[in-house]
Order: structure tokens, then C-alpha cells, then sequence
């Protein structure tokens, strides 16, 4: 397996098959719920937290063509996506990581993107404890299962936004 480390930019987005090369940069927001460990887990919304994604390490099947990538120096068969990148075939990614910090931490982590997933799909509670723990927690309207299942925020910088009235 080939992997290629790749920025959270509209590069990856467009790689992946998604929007054009043209767009910002985006970091993104997704919900979960949080472990001990700050890795995603399943808890029905009980330890809902929010997490920065700012990366990501693709496994590629080996025959995938690379154009304009480089090999990292120091580990073979580690190889770094240019930006822009030219959008991969399809099929060819086995494997997604996501390069994550949960909300508050200073550490990164590389949480599987099927684990952040799942974790997201599945908030749907508020913690019947931390209802009655007497402190202030701001829960989207329509609650846990609306506000946040299966919800992402995608963060522009400011430069990338519009001027009001235009």
C-alpha cells in the first residue's frame, strides 16, 4: 500500500471527487462523540464533543499513479500530494486517516474517517447525567439528534468570504 499525506484543502476535497480545485481552504468541524483518549467513540451523544480536522493520510492501492507527488526523504513510500493534486481514480483509496485535534487538545491524532463516521451518525442523546449536573451545556436546538448527527462545520478563512452586499 502506497500512502499520501494531503493538507485539508480543496485539493483534498477534489481528489476525493469532490468540489473544485478553485475553492479555499477549508478546515473542518466534525461532531462525535469523545473517549477518555479523545479518539471518536459510540456513546449515543452522552460525550458529544468537536474536533478540528486539519489532514489527512490516504492508504492507496499500490498500482495508483502519483502525478507530481514526492516520496518523502526519510520514509520510503510515504509520499506528499502538491497542491493543487490531480483528482485520483476512482477506487483508488483503501484507507482514509484524518489528521485531528479534538476541540480543546493540542495533540493531533489520526483517527480512522470510518470511526469518526460512525461516532457522527450516531448522536443522538443528551447525557441524562450532565442534564442533571446542574452546569449549562448549549444543546443545538431540536436537541442532540438534530443539531448534531450527522453534521460538520466547515471553517473559511476569512479572507475566502464574501463582502457583505456583494
Amino acid at each position: 500500500m502506497v500512502l499520501l499525506v494531503c493538507l485539508y484543502t480543496a485539493a483534498l476535497r477534489y481528489a476525493l471527487g469532490g468540489q473544485s480545485r478553485s475553492q479555499p481552504d477549508l478546515n473542518t468541524q466534525p461532531r462525535y462523540d469523545e473517549d477518555s483518549n479523545h479518539e471518536p467513540c459510540l456513546r449515543r451523544g452522552y460525550k458529544a464533543h468537536w474536533a478540528v480536522v486539519s489532514g489527512a493520510l490516504l492508504g492507496l492501492k499500490g498500482d495508483t499513479p502519483l502525478p507530481g507527488c514526492q516520496e518523502d526523504e526519510q520514509l520510503p513510500g510515504l509520499f506528499h500530494a502538491p497542491l493543487p493534486c490531480a483528482p485520483l481514480p476512482p477506487g483508488a483509496v483503501a484507507e482514509t486517516y484524518l489528521l485531528s485535534r479534538q476541540g480543546k487538545s493540542c495533540r493531533h491524532q489520526l483517527w480512522s474517517y470510518r470511526q469518526v463516521q460512525e461516532s457522527n451518525a450516531q448522536l443522538t442523546d443528551f447525557s441524562p447525567r450532565r442534564a442533571a449536573d446542574s452546569k449549562v451545556y448549549i444543546v443545538p436546538a431540536g436537541g442532540v439528534r438534530e443539531g448534531l448527527c450527522g453534521k460538520a462545520v466547515l471553517l473559511r478563512p476569512l479572507s475566502a468570504q464574501k463582502p457583505s452586499g456583494t
